[in-house]
């Protein structure tokens, strides 16, 4: 099972109180449920469960100390503060411990463009299978 939580900041701030998200993080991995937390302010997560999120999807961020606390608490990405505020629309940096030991730059595609090109395709794929066929039939 897999729970993803938006605006994690939000819930996992270390100014509050522990709550049930920041449990899963912490605890649930031995119970194979996995937490996919997506935060615009990576800098205001409880250092303790950033510190168990293996995997990270890092996009491009404006302020400073968001970019300091990820190059400074991921491993791998000591130097990366330019790349990260470098970083375009559709472009991130995955890292994901302990297999990956780097960052490695990803392409993220917008998904209906992705569903809109991919039916075009399969369409065409479709029209040719039905013209092939055709083409079969007429030669009998």
């Amino acid at each position: 099972m897999l729970i993803t939580l938006e605006e994690t900041h939000e819930f996992l701030d270390p100014s509050k109180q522990r709550t049930i998200f920041s449990d899963i993080a912490l605890t649930y991995r031995k119970y194979r449920v996995g937490f996919n937390a997506l935060s615009s302010g990576p800098s205001r997560i409880n250092f303790d469960v950033f510190a168990e999120l293996w995997t990270k999807v890092i996009v491009k961020t404006e302020l400073k100390k968001d970019r300091t606390y990820l190059t400074e608490n991921t491993p791998y990405m000591e130097y990366s503060e330019t790349e990260i505020k470098m970083l375009d629309v559709g472009e991130a940096l995955l890292i994901s411990e302990p297999k990956i030991k780097s960052a490695v730059p990803i392409k993220v595609t917008h998904y209906p463009n992705y569903l809109a090109n991919e039916g075009k395709r399969i369409m065409g794929f479709q029209r040719l299978q039905r013209f092939q066929k055709w083409m079969r039939g007429s030669n009998n």
